[in-house]
Order: structure tokens, then C-alpha cells, then sequence
């Protein structure tokens, strides 16, 4: 947890910490005038609230957490968690043959591949993980209860998709389904933002579909490395950074800086 502490106390030192919603704004109407950077947290791991939480809070730091709606208050995980899990408790040739996949690197090729079928047969992914013997998780993601009260106090909330699947893979439909359905999940607290932050974020990931989506819903479209927002309006970059590896196992395993020549 030192590792992380140092991280955000370089950040504070170095330039503003802002929040994402408010430097978007204030990038689009030119009154951001050096560098800011804005903290970011993927997925809703309970890490945030144990580990993180408690520095940003004794550093007077905000940041915006990224949710899945789905997972909020329950020991389920995202599909490459459960592919992940399954791997390690010794089930690995199970999974290979459900996805028919004999890449040496399995998490890799899954991870990474255009073909659709991944995405149909996450359902039968669901149903082994559910029926094999497995370590248990343990409490993996956050509580309502500490969104609603301390976390809402320095916290933003922005929109993940419902699921935490890859974008690409999915209809327009589709894509409009998880994003409106989490937003739903979502609505119960004061503190959401008009921000999307896509599954992954690089652009493999999503199409060409996912940004007019998201402009037709009102929410400010982000991807990782260098993203940018498309539309009629004036085009926003925010470069995110991942900070892999911060404190492994805890925040997702990473934390983002949304940062950029953008922030100025």
C-alpha cells in the first residue's frame, strides 16, 4: 500500500488532482490552464474500499470509480476473472475445451480475440464456474452501503458496462443494452457521472458503434491510451494510463491516471 500512497502523493505534488467529470468541463470551456490529473478506478473491486479509500481520503484526493452494477454487493466476478479462477484451481483444460482454444497463452488469446463465440459462450463459462470445485473468492466487490455514504463524500461514480465484457463483440443493440442496464444499476447514487469509461478501453475492444452510443445517452465516451471523445461536439482526448501492477490483487490490479497534454 506504500507503493500507491507514493504514487498519488507524486501526483498531488506534481499537479492538481481534479475530478474527471468537472476537468472534461473544464476542458471544454478553456478555463483548465495547466496540467491537471484525475484518479480513476476500474470495475468496483472491495480493494478501493479497504486499501485505496483510506489514502485518498487522508490525502484529500478524489477520484472516480468506473462500476460494473452487476457485481455490486455479490462474490461474482467478470468473465475473464472466472476464466482466471478456474485456471488456478486446476481446471485450465475444462476451459480450453469450452472455448475450443489451444493457444499456449489461453488468458491472452481470450482476452484478445475478434471472435464473437467467446462472448456466446460465456453463459456455459458461468455454469462451470459455478460447478467445479474453486477456492473461495472471498468479498470481491464493493458495498453499497460505502457508496452511498463515505465513499460518496470524495468519490465520483461513472458507468462500466453492466457486465464487463468486450464491446466489439456485441451488436449496436447490444452495446445499448449494457450501458443503459447499468446505468440503471447505478441510478440509486447521488454521485454518477455522465462518463463511460469502455470495458479494456484500447480500441480493439470497442467500434465504431460505442462512441455515437454513448452520444446519444449524454455520456462523455473514454477509452484507454490516448481515446479520444467523437461527435458533433468539440473532440476531448483523455489519455489513461494505466498504472499496472500498483498493488497486485487489490484495485483490479491497477489504478488509472486520466491525464494528457489534454488536461491543459
Amino acid at each position: 500500500m506504500e507503493a500507491f500512497r507514493s504514487h498519488v502523493e507524486w501526483c498531488r505534488r506534481h499537479f492538481p488532482i481534479v475530478r474527471l467529470a468537472e476537468g472534461i468541463q473544464r476542458l471544454r470551456q478553456g478555463t483548465l490552464t495547466s496540467t491537471h490529473i484525475a484518479l480513476t478506478f476500474d470495475d468496483g473491486d472491495i480493494g478501493v474500499e479497504r486499501l485505496a479509500y483510506p489514502i485518498l481520503q487522508n490525502l484529500g484526493a478524489p477520484a472516480t470509480l468506473f462500476l460494473c452494477g452487476s457485481f455490486l454487493d455479490t462474490r461474482n466476478v467478470n468473465w475473464l476473472l472466472k476464466v482466471l479462477h478456474l485456471i488456478q484451481g486446476g481446471h485450465e483444460a475444462a476451459v480450453r475445451t469450452l472455448f475450443s482454444c489451444d493457444e499456449p497463452h489461453l488468458v491472452r488469446a481470450l482476452r484478445t480475440s475478434p471472435d464473437r463465440r467467446v462472448y456466446e459462450r460465456l453463459d456455459a463459462l458461468d455454469a462451470l464456474w459455478r460447478q467445479v470445485a474453486l477456492p473461495p473468492l472471498g468479498e470481491v466487490s464493493l458495498h453499497r452501503q460505502f457508496l452511498r455514504q463515505d465513499g460518496g463524500r470524495l468519490l465520483d461514480l461513472g458507468n462500466h458496462s453492466l457486465r464487463h465484457v468486450k464491446f466489439s463483440w456485441l451488436t449496436y443493440d447490444e452495446q445499448v443494452a449494457e450501458i443503459t442496464r447499468n446505468q440503471e444499476a447505478l441510478s440509486e447514487f447521488p454521485n454518477v457521472r455522465p462518463l463511460f469509461a469502455v470495458p479494456y478501453g484500447t480500441p480493439p475492444d470497442w467500434n465504431a458503434d460505442t462512441p455515437k452510443i454513448c452520444q446519444s445517452l449524454g455520456l462523455e465516451f473514454l477509452s484507454a491510451h490516448g481515446g479520444a471523445n467523437r461527435g458533433d461536439r468539440p473532440s476531448v482526448e483523455v489519455l489513461r494510463i494505466g498504472a499496472d501492477h500498483v498493488a497486485p490483487g487489490t484495485f483490479g490490479d491497477w489504478f488509472c491516471m486520466t491525464v494528457g497534454e489534454a488536461m491543459r
